[in-house]
Order: C-alpha cells, then structure tokens, then sequence
C-alpha cells in the first residue's frame, strides 16, 4: 500500500484501483511488491520490541509475589 500512496502523490491518477492497473502495466504483477524489504526492515524491529514488552509486563504482572505484596499493602 505504501507504494501506491506515494506513486499516487506523483501521479495525475485520482483512484487506487487506476494506479493499480497502472503500476501492473508499466512493472507487471511483481511492481506491486516494489520496496516490500525495506518496509519490513523498517518494522521487524519496532514489532519485536512491542512483542517482548508485552510479555515482559504480562510476565511481571502474573507472577504470585506481585498479587501479594499489592494485597497486603
């Protein structure tokens, strides 16, 4: 989708579907999967990071010890 979106602000074509049929013409099926590595390069980090966060603090927040020392509190 990002391809599309910024071939769009390049182009003349108002619709998606047009640019899609553009883009499948000029490149063939394959075109639309141009600049596919660098945009999971870019978010492989940032969802590994969120991923082990996450199971940090559910982790954290289930252990027994932290049950306790909140209800004796």
């Amino acid at each position: 989708m990002d391809l599309i979106r910024h071939r769009r602000q390049m182009s003349t074509v108002t619709t998606t579907p047009d640019m899609i049929k553009m883009i499948i013409k000029k490149d063939g099926l394959f075109g639309l999967y141009h600049g596919l590595t660098p945009a999971l390069l870019k978010a492989a980090p940032t969802t590994a990071v969120s991923f082990y966060c996450y199971e940090a603090a559910v982790n954290w927040l289930t252990k027994p010890s932290y049950f306790k020392a909140t209800l004796t509190a």
